[in-house]
C-alpha cells in the first residue's frame, strides 16, 4: 500500500470532516426513527482566557473587551515553561477550560499534529489579518502554521538581533557604524570575524572578547539555526527528514568551532551561559564587542548602570549568503474543545487589530505583527529596535520547530556540543545527529 504523506492526510481529513458535518445535518428522523430533535441548548457568551504570565500588558485590554462585547473575560495565567504540560493534560482528556490560549511554536507543532487546535485558516483569510490594509510579518506568522493550517495567530513577533559596543570598536580603531550595514553585505561574516579578533585582547589583567553568546544547553541553537540559514541551508524538513549533515549546516558549525578554538575571539564562558542575563554583565561592562541577543537588552544597555550607555549599536545579523535569524514569536490559538469559539475569535480580532498592535508598540517593549506598525514614528520612538526587527524579517527566520521537536532537539544539541568541545569534527557530529534522529523518529 502506498504511504500517504502528512499533507495528503490533512487534506483527506478535511474532506472527512465535511462529510461528518453533512451527516450531522441529516433529518433527525433518518438518524433515530423518532420525531424532530430537541432544540440545542444555548450557552451564554463567555470568554475563558489562558495568557502567558509575561503578557501582563494585555490586562487592561480585558476591560476594553468587556466594554466592546459585553463579556467579562475570565483570566488564567501560565509560565511559558509550564504551558505545554498544562495544555496537554487538559486536551488529552478531550476538554479545555479555556476558549483562547497563549501558544508558542514549541506548542503549536505537536498540538497541531494531535488535532487539538482549531484550524483558523478561513477566519484569518476573511479578516483584517489577511485582507486588511496592513501587512502581516509573514515569516513570523508562518510559525503559527501546522503544514497549511493556521492554528496560531501571532500576537507579537521577535527574534534575536545583533548588538555591538561602539565604544570598544572606536578604541580598537574599528568603524563603529559599519556593522549597521553588514546584513546587506554578502560574506560580511568575514568582516565581523576580523572585528571580533581585533576586539579580543587583555588589558590590566582583564580579558576582552569580540563576541559573546549563550551556547550552553539548547541556547546554542538560536545562533546555529541562524547560521545554517545564512549559508542557504535547512536543518530539517517540515515532515522531519533531517538535513543537518548537509554542507551548509556543516559549514555553519565549522564557523562556530573556529570562533571558539582557532580564532579564540568568543568569550569561552559562552559555553556555560544558558541565557541572555548570563552574558549581560560583561557586555554591559564594556568588555565584549558583539552580542546576538533579544532586542530588549538595548534598553538595559542604555540604562544608567551600563558602561556602554550611548554607545550601543543594533542591526539585523551579519551575512554569509544572506543574513538570517530564528523566529521567537508568540500566538493565540483556539482549542478544538473550546466552548465559546466565536467569543475567542473576537478576542483574537481585537488584540491583532491595528489599534491594539499600535498601542502595544507605543507603550511596551513588545513588537507588533504588522510591517507598517513597526515603522510608525511613535512606535520607533518608544522602541528604537522596532524597524530593525522588521528588517530582520526580510531575511530567512525559520525556527525549525516541528511536530517532534522535543524528541530530536536534544540529539542535535548534544552533537553540536560534541563538535564545539572538539570531541568530534563538525561533519562527524552532524552525520551522527542525522543518524540518531532518523532512528529516533523512525
Amino acid at each position: 500500500m502506498k504511504k500517504i504523506d502528512r499533507r495528503k492526510f490533512l487534506k483527506y481529513s478535511a474532506y472527512a470532516g465535511v462529510g461528518g458535518a453533512a451527516f450531522l445535518y441529516l433529518p433527525s428522523f433518518l438518524l433515530t426513527g423518532c420525531g424532530p430533535a430537541d432544540e440545542p441548548e444555548v450557552t451564554p457568551e463567555q470568554l475563558n482566557l489562558l495568557l502567558g504570565s509575561h503578557l501582563d500588558f494585555m490586562h487592561p485590554w480585558l476591560e476594553d473587551f468587556e466594554e466592546l462585547h459585553g463579556v467579562t473575560p475570565n483570566l488564567s495565567e501560565i509560565t511559558t515553561e509550564d504551558l505545554r504540560d498544562r495544555l496537554s493534560s487538559a486536551f488529552a482528556a478531550r476538554s479545555s477550560p479555556w476558549d483562547a490560549v497563549f501558544t508558542s511554536a514549541e506548542v503549536i507543532a505537536p498540538m497541531g499534529a494531535q488535532g487539538w487546535l482549531k484550524d483558523l485558516t478561513e477566519r484569518v483569510e476573511g479578516s483584517h489579518l489577511a485582507s486588511g490594509d496592513k501587512t502581516l510579518v509573514e515569516l513570523a506568522a508562518k510559525s503559527g502554521h501546522y503544514f497549511d493550517q493556521v492554528v496560531g495567530v501571532p500576537i507579537h513577533i521577535g527574534c534575536p538581533i545583533m548588538l555591538w559596543n561602539k565604544k570598544l570598536m572606536e578604541e580598537r580603531d574599528l568603524d563603529p557604524e559599519a556593522p549597521s550595514l553588514w546584513h546587506e553585505q554578502r560574506n560580511s561574516y568575514d568582516t565581523f570575524l576580523e572585528y571580533a579578533k581585533q576586539m579580543t585582547f587583555e588589558r590590566n589583567g582583564e580579558n576582552y572578547y569580540g563576541f559573546i553568546d549563550n551556547w550552553a544547553g539548547d541556547g546554542v541553537l538560536w545562533t546555529y539555526r541562524a547560521m545554517v540559514q545564512m549559508h542557504g541551508g535547512d536543518l530539517i524538513t517540515e515532515d522531519e527528514q533531517p538535513l543537518m549533515n548537509s554542507e551548509p549546516c556543516i559549514e555553519a558549525l565549522e564557523k562556530m568551532v573556529d570562533m571558539l578554538h582557532t580564532h579564540k575571539c568568543i568569550d569561552p564562558a559562552s559555553m556555560t551561559y544558558t541565557w541572555v542575563f548570563d552574558c549581560a554583565p560583561s557586555f554591559l561592562g564594556g568588555r565584549r564587542g558583539v552580542f546576538i541577543t533579544w532586542p530588549f537588552l538595548i534598553g538595559v544597555a542604555e540604562g544608567e548602570d551600563s558602561d556602554i550607555q550611548g554607545h550601543v549599536g543594533f542591526a539585523p545579523n551579519f551575512s554569509v549568503d544572506t543574513s538570517a535569524h530564528a523566529d521567537g514569536s508568540e500566538f493565540m490559538s483556539i482549542p478544538v474543545f473550546a466552548e465559546h469559539e466565536e467569543t475567542a475569535w473576537k478576542w483574537i480580532e481585537m488584540v491583532t487589530s491595528y489599534e491594539y498592535q499600535k498601542k502595544m508598540g507605543e507603550t511596551t517593549g513588545w513588537f507588533p505583527i504588522y510591517e507598517e506598525v513597526l515603522t510608525e514614528p511613535t512606535v520607533a520612538e518608544n522602541n528604537p529596535a522596532a524597524p530593525v526587527v522588521m528588517q530582520s524579517y526580510q531575511y530567512p527566520a525559520n525556527n525549525y520547530i516541528t511536530e517532534n521537536f522535543g524528541r530530536w532537539v536534544d540529539i542535535l544539541v548534544d552533537q553540536v556540543h560534541r563538535a564545539l568541545n572538539q570531541q568530534e569534527t563538525p561533519r562527524d557530529a552532524l552525520n551522527e545527529a542525522a543518524r540518531r534522529i532518523e532512528e529516533a523518529l523512525g
